[in-house]
């Protein structure tokens, strides 16, 4: 008997469902054989990094316009989607138990984050925590397996795939703007 795989999942459709909530998106290079599309063989963002001839200016390149989005993801088909933060939402970017641990700190400490919707990573433990936009901009390992984007940052959105061969998946959306 033969399992039938599940349908890739249609990444331009996806992209134009984010710019229809006002969510501008770019296209962002994806895996193949567990290494990045962009070809570089020491790639150091693999399947996170924006493809230059579609975004030259990266998240400065992001868009709402559906004609726009057609025309990336007519090209690139499997691209990722890549999110700009500092809009409408922040990303609290949480990473392995390290991050779980810093969360759980938070919380006990008086400062649970204010979520407003959550994202699986590709990666085994990994969320995306999204956050009202705060006007900070972009802060690596602000605690232990915690970085946070907000302005002139972005992450990758669901259903991206990830260098892991898992998917970017929605697991709560709420009030987000």
């Amino acid at each position: 008997m033969t399992i039938p795989h599940p349908a890739p999942p249609d990444l331009g459709a996806a992209a134009l469902g984010y710019a229809r909530r006002g969510w501008p998106i770019f296209p962002l290079w994806w895996p193949v054989g567990g290494r990045c599309a962009c070809g570089t063989p020491d790639c150091d963002r693999p399947a996170k990094h924006p493809i230059g001839r579609a975004a030259p200016r990266g998240l400065h390149n992001a868009s709402i316009n559906p004609e726009v989005i057609r025309s990336w993801w007519s090209r690139w088909p499997h691209a990722n989607l890549g999110l700009r933060t500092g809009v409408h939402f922040d990303v609290i970017d949480l990473d392995g138990p390290e991050g779980l641990a810093s969360l759980a700190d938070m919380d006990r400490a008086g400062y649970p984050p204010d979520i407003l919707g959550i994202a699986e990573t590709g990666r085994e433990i990994g969320w995306h925590l999204f956050v009202p936009p705060s006007g900070d901009t972009n802060k690596t390992r602000f605690l232990p397996g915690l970085d946070y984007r907000g302005k002139s940052g972005y992450v990758v959105a669901a259903p991206s795939l990830h260098v892991s061969g898992r998917r970017y998946t929605w697991c709560r959306t709420g009030g987000t703007r």
